[in-house]
């Protein structure tokens, strides 16, 4: 009787034990990808409330200089062309909401794309983002705060 126990608990046995090396195996998967390494969620924007788009996580401006000086990104500067002309960050390619899709073959899929706007609650950059993500961009972030943070943290605009 013991022997027909002992054969009815292996194959559960190997079964619990597969699994939990799939789940492992998955949770160090996500635990070694680079780009949640360098990118993580910052303090501010877990304590906001994002109106627009609160799925789609943004950089603080700390983080998106880092990018920057490594030149690492591309940045969209969402404004249009009279703002962009004012001044913008330097490299920023000037795309709208509108000429996404004119556009978009200019833009590389390796780099990471942040998108900024004028508006504290990244609106149009948000929406700007969630078009890219769509469309099969995967490292596409709103800058936190817009130009605006980015010009008060004193950083170079051309």
């Amino acid at each position: 009787m013991t022997n027909l126990n002992r054969r009815n608990i292996i194959p559960i046995l190997m079964i619990v034990i597969g699994l939990l090396l799939l789940v492992s195996s998955f949770l160090l998967l996500i635990d070694s990808s680079p780009f949640i390494k360098l990118i993580p969620a910052s303090k501010a924007q877990s304590d906001s409330v994002y109106h627009i788009y609160p799925e789609i996580r943004r950089i603080s401006v700390d983080d998106a200089k880092v990018f920057f000086d490594q030149k690492e990104v591309i940045f969209l500067d969402t404004r249009g062309e009279p703002l962009f002309s004012k001044g913008h960050i330097p490299g920023a390619l000037s795309i709208t909401v509108d000429q996404l899709f004119e556009k978009i073959d200019e833009l590389d899929r390796n780099y990471l794309l942040i998108t900024y706007c004028d508006s504290a609650s990244e609106e149009t950059s948000a929406r700007l983002a969630r078009l890219l993500l769509d469309n099969g961009f995967s490292m596409v972030m709103p800058l936190q705060g817009g130009i605006d943070a980015w010009v008060k943290f004193g950083f170079p605009l051309e």
